[in-house]
């Protein structure tokens, strides 16, 4: 017999084919009481770092006193992780709850969402019954349409770096996918924009012109004592946006003193992000699954563990630009394990070996991360680092295989996995 959690879950997931409807969403919106309009809110978009950005942005808040609601994408271990108020999950009886409501609202718009427009109201209702002093919002995908941008003029919108991705749907350039992720900035508002590509912030600062909007770029890094916590090179970057993010909100009301913002980018938590689960052997998850996060991945290898070389283990969905990854990461690469997730939307290991092999001579292939991560165990000879990386989607089953079934017994200085 099914559970209310598991009916839940499932229907939501039968949503996850239908397509996105921007104007039938803000048609359910508006019979659910405009749920967005209540909140004021950070809207972050991005190709990488955005969920570091706004769970640093989310923690400075939090340690100011405000109430303080966080929508991320994907989740890492749990549903629940995509809406949180004061780093607490949202509960199921709360998401029951919140679905039936959209979903008599839907009857009453002659409209049914898609999984992530469903998801997104559902968040707004929880942001508004939970009395949230704001929001942070991470987009799901691009900006322009994504559900998120039915807000009203944020109090800061944040552009983290912007790349290449999802290429099919937001365009196969990084001046295509730039206008796509600009979709947030609205007339009169204040745009916090990472340092990046001169071709993109000339763009960016043409469009904030045109919108009346004032441009802040997050140039310097954070002032000394405010080190982030997230480990990577790239995080850097990322906490001197969450820095100029912070001084913006500070000129609209909301104080958030110096104190609070070292706590906040110190105690700021993301899994998936050059995140070590494992220290002997060394086994480092990284959710990088494009060439610029790939990039930054290996140069946060190359300053943590110099002169070190790296068995990785990557698996990819099959809509990614993989071998820009693969290239990206090749000269850090003694082994390379090419494995498969278990989504119908995933490339096949041997497809990915079949490009591992393009790069490198030592390459193997496994159906599955577990056997993957059996394999390097078996060739990593005590000198190599271990270092999977490709999707976040991976990152549960990588995790779970360190936490719950890695056992370390030294006989002549070899390790076997019980």
């Amino acid at each position: 017999m099914q559970t209310n959690e598991t009916t839940l879950f499932y229907e939501l997931s039968c949503r996850a084919q239908l397509p996105p409807d921007f104007s039938g969403l803000k048609l359910v919106l508006a019979a659910l009481g405009l749920p967005e309009t209540k909140t004021p809110a950070v809207h972050i978009a991005g190709t990488n770092g955005k969920g570091s950005i706004a769970h640093m942005v989310a923690a400075a808040l939090i340690s100011a006193g405000y109430k303080t609601g966080l929508f991320i994408s994907p989740h890492i271990i749990r549903f629940e992780e995509r809406v949180q108020v004061n780093g607490t999950y949202i509960d199921t009886a709360a998401l029951r709850t919140y679905f039936l409501r959209l979903c008599a609202a839907e009857r009453r718009a002659n409209v049914r969402l898609n999984y992530f427009s469903a998801i997104t109201c559902m968040a707004f209702l929880h942001f508004q019954h939970t009395g949230c002093d704001i929001m942070v919002l991470e987009t799901g995908l691009g900006g322009r349409l994504d559900p998120t941008n039915s807000i009203p003029v944020p109090q800061a919108a944040v552009l983290a770096q912007i790349g290449v991705d999802h290429a099919a749907i937001l365009g196969d350039t990084v001046e295509k996918i730039t206008f796509e992720k600009a979709g947030i900035i609205k007339p009169g508002g204040d745009v916090v924009l990472q340092a990046q590509d001169a071709a993109v912030e000339h763009t960016l600062s043409q469009i904030c012109k045109n919108r009346g909007a004032r441009l802040h770029i997050a140039r310097a890094a954070p002032p000394v004592g405010m080190a982030p916590g997230l480990k990577g090179a790239y995080q850097l970057k990322n906490a001197a946006t969450a820095y100029k993010t912070l001084a913006v909100l500070n000129t609209k009301g909301f104080v958030v003193p110096h104190e609070a913002v070292r706590l906040g980018l110190a105690d700021a938590n993301w899994p998936a992000r050059f995140e070590l689960l494992h220290e002997n052997p060394p086994i480092l998850l990284d959710g990088a699954h494009n060439p610029a996060a790939a990039l930054a991945l290996g140069e946060s290898i190359q300053l943590a563990y110099p002169d070190t070389r790296c068995v990785f283990i990557a698996a990819f969905m099959r809509d990614k630009e993989y071998m820009g990854c693969l290239r990206a990461l090749s000269p850090l690469a003694d082994i390379w394990i090419a494995s498969a997730l278990q989504d119908a939307r995933a490339l096949p290991a041997e497809k990915l070996k079949a490009c591992c092999g393009k790069i490198c001579k030592r390459v193997y292939a496994e159906d599955t991360l577990t056997d993957a991560m059996k394999l390097a165990l078996r060739l990593h000879e005590g000198r190599r680092l271990i270092c999977v990386f490709g999707s976040l989607y991976m990152a549960k089953e990588v995790k779970d295989f360190v936490t719950q079934r890695l056992k370390r017994i030294r006989t002549h200085n070899k390790i076997y996995v019980l």
